[in-house]
């Protein structure tokens, strides 16, 4: 994506590489290789935020 590496919402890519990597190197591996930014918007609806990691 154009511009990715300025934006303040975007994980730099080394960064989501290393954590992406650590996450399949776990025993057992996790059934979702989901990164810590992305968990926010992944358990959203759940924890009833929902509405709030839309006006982020």
């Amino acid at each position: 994506m154009p511009g990715q590496s300025q934006d303040e919402h975007m994980i730099p890519l080394d960064a989501f590489i290393d954590e992406t990597m650590a996450l399949l190197e776990l025993s057992p591996t996790p059934d979702e290789i989901a990164t810590e930014q992305v968990r926010m918007f992944r358990d959203a609806e759940i924890e009833g935020r929902f509405a709030m990691c839309l006006n982020y």
